[in-house]
Order: C-alpha cells, then sequence, then structure tokens
C-alpha cells in the first residue's frame, strides 16, 4: 500500500509497545511478530488487533531473565531462544513459560549477542566471554573462547549467522 505504520512507546497506552529502543525483531514459524527490546523486555506483535502482549522480568517466577533483550531464535521444536543481557531464556509457547540459565548454570557469560542451531538440535551462543555450545536434551554447556582458537572473547550483537551449507559465522 506504499504507507508506513509507526508503533511509538506511549505511557498511557498498556497494549502500546512497551519501549522505543528496539533491539530485534523476528517472525516465528507461525507468523508471530516478536520484538526484543532494551527496557521494555519481549514484546509480542498481534498482526489483527495492532497491539502488543509483554514479557516482563520480574512478571513472577516465570519471567524473562531480563528486560534488555538482544536476540531472538526459534529451534526445531518450536521454542523461542531469547538472548538478554541477564542470560538466555526459552519460552515455550505452548505453556506461556520460560527457563532461564545464565553464567551459574554453565553459560559462558550473560550477554548473549547471537543464537544458532545446529543439524543435531545444539545451540551456539556467542556472547561478550566466547562460544557457548547448548544441548537443550541434556541442559550441559560447552564453552569456546580464545584458549580454543576463537580469535578472541568479545563477539558483537547481531553478528551472526548459518550459511545454507550449515557452517556458522560469528562475528
Amino acid at each position: 500500500t506504499n504507507s508506513f505504520t509507526h508503533f511509538e512507546y506511549d505511557v498511557n497506552n498498556p497494549a502500546g509497545i512497551n519501549s522505543d529502543k528496539i533491539h530485534s525483531i523476528f517472525e516465528d514459524s507461525e507468523g508471530n511478530l516478536w520484538i526484543g527490546t532494551d527496557g521494555g523486555g519481549l514484546n509480542l506483535f498481534n498482526r489483527q488487533t495492532k497491539t502488543f502482549t509483554h514479557y516482563l522480568h520480574g512478571d513472577g517466577s516465570n519471567s524473562i531473565a531480563s528486560n534488555s533483550v538482544g536476540t531472538i531464535y526459534e529451534d526445531e521444536h518450536k521454542n523461542l531462544w531469547i538472548g538478554t543481557m541477564d542470560g538466555l531464556s526459552c519460552f515455550n509457547k505452548k505453556t506461556n513459560r520460560f527457563i532461564n540459565y545464565s553464567a551459574s548454570d554453565g553459560l559462558a557469560a550473560n550477554n548473549i549477542f547471537g543464537i544458532l542451531e545446529d543439524k543435531n538440535n545444539n545451540l551456539w551462543i556467542s556472547s561478550s566471554h566466547g562460544i557457548s555450545q547448548f544441548n537443550p536434551a541434556t541442559k550441559t554447556f560447552r564453552n569456546f573462547d580464545a584458549v580454543d582458537g576463537l580469535q578472541g572473547n568479545e563477539f558483537k550483537e547481531m553478528a551472526y549467522c548459518k550459511d545454507h551449507s550449515g557452517l556458522m559465522y560469528f562475528g
């Protein structure tokens, strides 16, 4: 239609987007739009009603790890993996529940910058202190850093991709 629709944070609109600082936008396999914000947590956009559902840290024991969301990834089992500035969150869309992982669980660092999945369903997670390989079935981490041959320990937000052959790149 050659037009733009603007969604801006408005403190008086509880069904609106809850932050103007957008870090990521991700469309899942069901066509849902997920928006990762800095300070507003995770927002789910309803295209029909043009409203947002908010998932915030501190909304009970079943909350996202942090309100600063940098990256969003959907695995083969339709779980959403959310990289935050305070760890990794897994959101099960069927149960509407979060499971959180942090450095105390074995993650290389809590600042998550990228998430990819290999052919064995392991997640590869770039961070501020190397790359973690996470096996969701066993809930175990294996960490890699400069000692293992990485160019350095620090990675950057949104600097990752997987090519058609399955090779993963992290910047």
